[in-house]
């Protein structure tokens, strides 16, 4: 038997986009706690800080400084001083003083939430954390 010719089969390429929109992660940091561990911090969908001892999911993308920070730099409206670090547990605390280990960052990350464009910092609002547009 002879081969004429030889058809290749079609093969879509590209990732498949679920109906929900385009299959995106959510941004992250990585940030230390006073004991040394390392944990990561997002926003989640409902607006609210998140975090976890790994990214949420596989694809979500890492945003890099020059050095992981131990403690988050911030100013609240009435321009007092606030340092947002890690609990043992991973959970965002803030507090006037400066935590005494390791070095942190002037001001917040811009985070992007899963499935969308729009990106969040963290703010501190009457003495509390809070998640606010970028």
């Amino acid at each position: 038997m002879t081969v004429l010719g030889r058809q290749e089969a079609a093969i879509a390429q590209g990732a498949l986009v679920p109906a929900g929109g385009p299959l995106i992660g959510q941004e992250f940091i990585w940030i230390y706690d006073q004991t040394g561990v390392l944990w990561a911090w997002w926003i989640s969908l409902d607006l609210a800080s998140d975090w976890g001892d790994t990214p949420d999911l596989p694809f979500d993308q890492e945003i890099k400084f020059y050095l992981i920070p131990w403690w988050l730099k911030l100013v609240d409206d009435e321009g007092v001083v606030w340092y947002v670090y890690p609990e043992v547990d991973g959970s965002p605390i803030a507090q006037i003083a400066q935590p005494a280990n390791g070095e942190g960052i002037v001001g917040s990350p811009a985070l992007r939430v899963r499935g969308g464009p729009s990106r969040y910092r963290y703010k501190i609002v009457g003495g509390a954390i809070d998640v606010v547009s970028a």
